[in-house]
């Protein structure tokens, strides 16, 4: 039996292989040669507003800890 080598199984489609993810090459050459399409001023959807809830009781809360650095002599 002759051996076969990666070659000789190499499939050949008639309209190449199916495609697994959309073609998104007209959208990047799109993207990338026509800057004025850009939403560079749609700023409407990029930015987002959290109303403030106030809490003045957490203005007089401070945590008591001990200090980070300590001092040592050395003779």
């Amino acid at each position: 039996m002759p051996a076969l080598d990666s070659e000789d199984y190499e499939l050949q489609l008639p309209f190449g292989p199916p495609p697994v993810l959309p073609d998104v090459q007209k959208q990047l050459k799109e993207y990338l040669l026509c800057p004025d399409r850009l939403p560079i001023h749609d700023y409407e959807h990029a930015q987002q507003f959290w109303p403030r809830e106030s809490n003045p009781k957490s203005l007089y809360h401070c945590d008591v800890s001990s200090s980070e650095t300590v001092l040592k002599v050395l003779r």
